[in-house]
């Protein structure tokens, strides 16, 4: 019986999702056209309009935040730890400009070892 070990390389390639530039800088600007608001915590208060005897919905709010003008949050605002943890994420590198999501190509080739048994040994005797 013979075995023959074969080294195999196989390329890769993944798309996964980065936080913009922007995003980066606390500029989410890009969402307001979808609608979407980034509300200031610290502003969070009760509503005083709130009627308890029915359901918490948009129109009957039990808090209210008031939004970060232009959806662009201060770098004053920004946690010193999650400011340091962004420094080690890259920045987009794939899609278009404005592309929020798969972002980012990476090549992920994977290294193995592939294994060959020939039953028969054909080796000279």
């Amino acid at each position: 019986m013979q075995y023959e070990r074969h080294p195999v390389t196989n390329p890769g390639s993944t798309l996964s999702t980065v936080p913009t530039v922007a995003f980066k800088n606390g500029d989410f600007s890009a969402f307001l056209s979808q609608g979407i608001k980034i509300y200031d915590p610290a502003t969070t208060a009760a509503n005083p309009a709130y009627d308890p005897t029915i359901p918490a919905s948009a129109t009957n709010p039990q808090y209210l935040r008031v939004p970060f003008p232009g959806n662009i949050i201060p770098s004053s605002r920004f946690d010193p730890v999650a400011v340091a943890a962004l420094k080690y994420l890259p920045d987009p590198n794939a899609g278009a400009p404005d592309a929020y999501f798969q972002n980012e190509f990476v090549n992920t080739p994977s290294d193995g070892i592939g294994w060959q048994v020939d039953p028969q040994n054909r080796l000279c005797h």
